[in-house]
């Protein structure tokens, strides 16, 4: 799938990001724990949370802070 910003400008992203955001919205409304979220990312549980932190990070950049929210200890979840 594609995305766009506000102003219907197609926003690039990574595979991994696009993974990301596409289980976020799959379990909209649910928390999504890191290690679902690592294993359909990056096909494997044991990611280095600084990876992750920085995907999450990157995916804010290109979008907003408050898409994605944190969960402590918990997950993540989207805020659509």
């Amino acid at each position: 799938g594609k995305f766009f910003n506000q102003d219907n400008d197609e926003i690039k992203f990574t595979r991994i990001e696009k993974e990301l955001l596409l289980t976020l919205i799959e379990n909209y409304g649910d928390i999504v724990p890191v290690e679902k979220l690592s294993l359909r990312a990056w096909k494997r549980e044991d990611v280095s949370i600084f990876a992750f932190r920085n995907m999450i990070k990157n995916i804010r950049k290109k979008t907003y802070y408050t898409l994605i929210k944190n969960h402590s200890n918990l997950g993540y979840s989207i805020n659509i």
